[in-house]
């Protein structure tokens, strides 16, 4: 890159690169400009706004250090290569003597790289002067004021958001409403430390949900604002969005410090980053994406065996047995589905993951004829497991006086006896300050990723799983992240050590399992939140995880698109928790891996139990009709494996009508339109009653929501859609065929330079677009 240029303004000083302007007014507050058609534009607010602050301040002492001065004739650049490639890099220093007892000064250190023309990478650098050492307690960093009004929005908040840490049950995609409040934590729920966006109350203070990746981006039609950090090692903050009483938008990024400050001793912060992007949040996840990946970070995209469709147990909840497995083999070698999901309570205990008696009376030897019975059937089996969490519940009731939060998923999951590991290894857990064992979210005591001796025994059960069982494949349940820890004995060189290193049983289970067999399919999931980006990198096959609806289901396999890579094996779970409990459409026609959990009887006990999606209110037992239906889907997923192909964004998830999605595959273009609305704010299941009740919510917009989803799932999804439709991507001077592979219809063709169809479906619209003469 050229190196930037430094304007100095009567009041302010401008950084400018060829695709962003960075402009810090006097008291150093942040306005980022955006070059979009040969015109600078900005969502942010000028100076002039009472929300105004330091684009980096500081707590020390307790003490807000936010009445900075820019020092503008110190303001310097250099051009750079590093990591992330050739750019530049601007120092800007500011100080402040009126909020503390000794003067303060800072440093911003604004990197700008060609890759990434459009993102500035910001760490700040703090010094105090005077004798005396200082607590800093806290950093506020990259803070912004934004409008939508100011690129035409009606309302200030007029933004749909992407939030990378998702409270419990949230949906990844919201609309921001007048009121809107998301604090983006990046830690276990429950360890809140105060720096979120609403501190009048959590919704989420069940203990083991958190985790995910260090992004908040909103967005409206004409440009998008995001904020994250882009440190390697998993690092606990905030990233709150936060609409103010005059509608006005204000987010940013903090954590707590433990660090002392001297004149000896300066504060440096972690990496962090400001994007501007055109489009969803596609754009601003694909570019953190690749800025973890230049610094030595790997998302694998997934083996041949990662794309295969799958059934799964869970249709029957807990209760299944071998007899029901069996007698579903000939309609699933039918339907062309060649693996098999044992889903939970195969097992008699979390943590030592013995086999099941009433399930396996034979033991070890009856589960391993079973599964090579399955194996010459043609079939391949994963194992549902979950890593690192080791049960030690004897009674529930004494469980609870202890853990009362944990009185929604541990009381929801009641099949608990103490794992022999408890008491062989009781120095393997993550305990608090009060030496106190932390739990999951069903109640397991969590297992410290530091622990060489619980490391090695994850290793030697993925090889028993493995070379012994011959399990082909591992899924992964309830990973999201741990809290710190404080178990002495673990001598960690700080608590947060835990979070940092946590994704290492995730590793030891990938690296045993893919040493032993290649192929292996390792699949991890968060139900109700974002993937936790560290442990992405062990794992060969992406999740929707419990979407609960299409639109769920889609937006979130896009997320995983943009994080993971455009041909990732994205496995979309299971059909049946889907709109209409088919909806095929809405994963074969983005590019995921379908899956199902059918039953011959129809009964899906899970969704019963629960109040979860469609089943919950109908059956729909194992026709010669519905084996059809099924296998078409599976015969067209198999013909033409979007899953492998590219996907591009080329649309707009919120503000492109109607929704559209499109993948590239062997030079041809695969379009899928979908007729349904934005629905994803909370999964619309009966249980989450009883999260909102726990958090004094039940007369929130969340639970208005949910109550709306349940009477519309009661009846059949059909939504229409009449109008012409715009097939982007498609070279001017070329004619295409248009073709609806779902009906079977041909469309009339249509040329590059209008590349237009008169479209009139319900629900959705998948074409095949091929040039002519190919």
């Amino acid at each position: 890159m050229k190196s930037g240029r430094i304007l100095k303004k009567d009041d302010r000083l401008v950084l400018a690169t060829p695709k962003l302007k960075l402009n810090f007014y006097d008291n150093m507050y942040l306005v980022p400009e955006y070059l979009k058609d040969n015109k600078w534009i900005t969502l942010c607010i000028d100076k002039n706004t009472s929300y105004a602050k330091p684009a980096h301040y500081a707590v020390i002492e307790g003490k807000e250090v936010s009445k900075f001065k820019i020092q503008k004739e110190l303001a310097e650049e250099t051009e750079i290569q590093d990591y992330l490639g050739s750019g530049v890099r601007f120092s800007i220093k500011g100080i402040d003597k009126e909020s503390f007892e000794v003067p303060v000064s800072v440093e911003l250190l604004i990197e700008v790289f060609d890759e990434f023309p459009s993102s500035a990478i910001i760490r700040s650098i703090f010094r105090v002067e005077g004798n005396k050492e200082y607590s800093f307690d806290r950093l506020y960093a990259n803070n912004l004021v934004v409008d939508s009004r100011l690129l035409a929005g009606k309302k200030p908040y007029e933004f749909f958001g992407f939030f990378g840490s998702g409270e419990m049950r949230e949906h990844l995609v919201q609309e921001i409403t007048e009121d809107f409040r998301k604090d983006s934590y990046m830690g276990i729920y429950d360890t809140h430390d105060g720096g979120g966006a609403r501190p009048d109350y959590r919704w989420g203070t069940q203990p083991g949900y958190g985790g995910g990746l260090p992004l908040s981006y909103i967005w409206q039609k004409n440009l998008g604002i995001g904020i994250c950090n882009i440190e390697t090692k998993y690092k606990i903050c905030y990233l709150p969005v936060k609409v103010e009483k005059d509608g006005i938008v204000t987010m940013g990024l903090n954590y707590k410090t433990k660090e002392k400050i001297s004149k000896k001793t300066q504060f440096i912060s972690m990496k962090t980053a400001i994007t501007l992007q055109e489009g969803d949040y596609y754009n601003g996840i694909e570019s953190y994406s690749k800025m973890m990946k230049r610094q030595g970070l790997h998302f694998p995209e997934g083996t041949n065996e990662s794309y295969e469709p799958s059934w799964c147990t869970w249709g029957f909840n807990s209760t299944y047995t071998k007899e029901e497995i069996l007698a579903l083999l000939p309609s699933l070698r039918e339907i062309g589905i060649k693996w098999i999901t044992l889903d939970d309570r195969w097992y008699g205990n979390i943590g030592d993951w013995d086999l099941r008696a009433d399930m396996f009376p034979g033991g070890e030897e009856d589960f391993k004829q079973f599964i090579e019975t399955l194996h010459k059937e043609g079939f391949k089996v994963q194992l549902w497991t979950m890593p690192g969490m080791i049960d030690g519940i004897t009674d529930m009731k004494e469980f609870l006086k202890d853990y009362p939060n944990a009185n929604v998923e541990a009381s929801k999951h009641p099949y608990h006896t103490v794992s022999k590991l408890v008491e062989k290894n009781p120095d393997w857990f993550i305990t608090s300050p009060n030496g106190k064992r932390e739990i999951t979210k069903r109640g397991y005591y969590f297992t410290c990723s530091c622990h060489n001796g619980a490391k090695k025994h994850f290793h030697e059960l993925v090889t028993k799983f493995f070379a012994d069982w011959k399990i082909d494949g591992l899924k992964q349940d309830s990973v999201y992240i741990s809290p710190a820890c404080y178990n002495e004995k673990h001598h960690h060189m700080y608590p947060e050590e835990a979070i940092e290193r946590f994704d290492e049983i995730a590793r030891t289970i990938y690296e045993t399992a893919t040493a032993i067999n290649p192929d292996a399919v390792i699949e991890s999931s968060p139900p109700g939140t974002p993937v936790t980006f560290s442990v992405l990198q062990w794992q060969n096959q992406g999740m929707v995880p419990d979407p609960w609806t299409s639109w769920i289901c889609r937006s979130y396999s896009k997320f995983l698109k943009a994080l993971i890579g455009p041909k990732a094996a994205i496995y979309a779970d299971h059909v049946e928790i889907l709109d209409n409990g088919d909806d095929f459409a809405s994963q074969i026609g983005i590019g995921s891996v379908p899956g199902t959990r059918y039953n011959i009887e129809g009964i899906d006990k899970t969704a019963k139990k629960e109040v979860q999606g469609w089943m919950a209110f109908k059956e729909d037992p194992l026709t010669r009709e519905k084996i059809d239906c099924w296998k078409k889907w599976i015969t067209i997923y198999r013909d033409k494996m979007l899953s492998k192909g590219e996907y591009l964004n080329l649309y707009d998830l919120i503000y492109d009508k109607p929704e559209a999605h499109v993948v590239c595959k062997d030079g041809k273009m695969y379009y899928a339109f979908y007729a349904t609305e934005p629905d994803g704010l909370v999964e619309p299941w009966g249980g989450i009653e009883e999260y909102i009740k726990f958090d004094g919510k039940f007369g929130s917009k969340q639970m208005a929501l949910v109550k709306k989803h349940y009477e519309e799932m009661k009846a059949p999804l059909m939504r229409k859609f009449k109008g012409k439709v715009e097939l982007r991507g498609l070279d001017k001077n070329k004619t295409y065929s248009v073709y609806d592979y779902a009906n079977n219809v041909k469309f009339s063709d249509i040329t590059g330079t209008h590349p237009f169809i008169d479209a009139d479906f319900t629900n959705f619209l998948l074409l095949e677009v091929v040039e002519k003469g190919l």
